[in-house]
């Protein structure tokens, strides 16, 4: 049943995107060019809105994992990471993402990261 209801609404879908395409090319006010542009916006849409919820999903895992406290010694409370005991995480300049230390970035990413060029920091007491 559940199957037969997704299939319906993915025809329905179609059906909602045949008449939007219809009425672009019947749009007299519109060039070739106009026309075409809007139809590709329309055929790609379904594709861009899967993309951007596909995004966002990994975008607020990632996000959540960065904010979250970490520890040098978690038994005794101790906020930091396994290189240093400290209550900040750093922002990385070249890709934005947020470490306990410049060590900790480097072991997760493929670049270096340039620790001259750190300017944000995120308290871990306050957030």
């Amino acid at each position: 049943k559940e199957e037969r209801m997704e299939k319906d609404k993915a025809q329905q879908t179609q059906e909602e995107r045949r008449n939007e395409i219809m009425k672009v090319q019947r749009d007299t006010t519109l060039t070739m060019e106009q026309k075409t542009r809007k139809i590709q916006e329309i055929m790609s849409r379904s594709w861009q809105q899967t993309q951007v919820a596909k995004s966002a999903s990994e975008l607020t895992t990632s996000a959540q994992t960065e904010l979250e406290k970490s520890y040098h010694n978690q038994a005794n409370n101790v906020l930091g990471c396994k290189h240093y005991q400290r209550g900040c995480k750093i922002q990385a300049a070249c890709c934005s993402k947020i470490f306990p230390c410049r060590l900790c970035h480097d072991d997760a990413c493929d670049h270096p990261i340039d620790r001259h060029a750190t300017q944000n920091m995120l308290c871990m007491h306050c957030s």
